[in-house]
């Protein structure tokens, strides 16, 4: 009996063996399910830019559960290949190993419309089993648009944009400085063009009283020096001086901040012309001389300032 109880033991046992071996087959990973995802980093591409081309193989499991075959160049309309990559990489999902195999594709439009990438054959074979299979990606199309503008690709614009506006400034500054150049060089030509009131009164004294007329009449003479150094008077400090007394001219002149001899000459003046006036008589000739030439000195002064104001003038200018 024992002999044959160990043979029935021997049984039992390849049985046993038999039945771990096929279970360990049918979750083997060659049964795990393999996926080809197939996408575009974007749907629209402008004309000088690059669309990324990225084919995923996933399944759980290792990486070593397939071995997958180099994946061949896509076919492409539209489109050009700039660069290519691959990675592979895990992740672990529902606490589950996943194997992640990904090419990637670099590609640039060669013009406008639409580009499109035909599907591409993903061969693998699973090794537990020594099967070899392939699946096939979708086909894929992306929208070629205008081009995008170039980084510094504008800055010449802006740059002469500049360049125009600083030129339209320095014109204009020149323009102003001529300007404003041009409107004192007008201004002193006015004033050199108007004789001064000074000018004038020398001229009438020289001709109202001839000095070297020896029929000079010398009243008339007092007189008229009289009557135009009130009028001067009038027309250079702007009061009334044609029937103001002396007195109230001394005063009008100090007020106006005459010097002291210029003063002086006036009231000399004025006192010399009432006296003769007053008394009717002629007077003396070397008076009227004295008289004249004070007036004349007086007159000649201010036109001196005058000079002087014109060419400082002239000199800023």
């Amino acid at each position: 009996m024992r002999p044959k109880f160990f043979c029935l033991f021997l049984i039992l046992i390849v049985l046993i063996s038999n039945s771990f071996a096929q279970d360990s087959t049918r979750v083997a990973p060659s049964q795990s399910e393999i996926k080809v995802i197939a996408s575009l980093t974007k749907q629209e591409v402008p004309l000088n830019r690059t669309v990324t081309f990225n084919i995923n193989i996933e399944w759980i499991g290792d990486l070593d559960n397939y071995e997958i075959s180099e994946v061949e160049n896509p076919e492409l309309r539209n489109l050009k290949i700039t660069q290519t990559s691959s990675a592979d990489r895990r992740e672990s999902v529902d606490g589950k190993l996943k194997a992640v195999k990904t090419f990637s594709f670099e590609l640039q439009p060669e013009e406008l419309g639409m580009g499109y990438i035909d599907g591409v054959i993903i061969k693998y074979i699973d090794k537990a089993s020594g099967n070899g299979k392939h699946l096939i990606t979708n086909r894929l199309q992306v929208k070629v648009i205008d081009p995008l503008p170039e980084p510094g690709s504008r800055n010449w614009i802006y740059n002469m944009i500049f360049l125009m506006l600083l030129a339209s400034l320095l014109v204009l500054g020149i323009y102003f400085m001529w300007k404003k150049r041009q409107e004192k060089k007008q201004k002193l030509a006015e004033q050199q063009s108007i004789v001064p009131l000074e000018k004038l009164f020398l001229e009438d004294l020289k001709q109202n009283i001839p000095l070297n007329d020896p029929e000079l009449n010398m009243s008339d003479s007092y007189t008229k020096i009289s009557s135009m150094f009130r009028h001067y008077l009038s027309e250079k400090y702007g009061f009334h001086a044609t029937n103001e007394i002396k007195e109230e001219i001394i005063k009008q002149l100090q007020q106006n901040g005459l010097s002291e001899s210029l003063i002086l000459s006036a009231s000399e003046i004025l006192d010399k012309c009432d006296v003769v006036k007053f008394s009717g008589g002629g007077g003396e000739r070397s008076e009227l001389e004295r008289v004249y030439t004070l007036l004349e000195g007086f007159i000649e002064s201010n036109l001196k300032s005058v000079v002087s104001v014109t060419e400082k003038d002239s000199d800023i200018s």
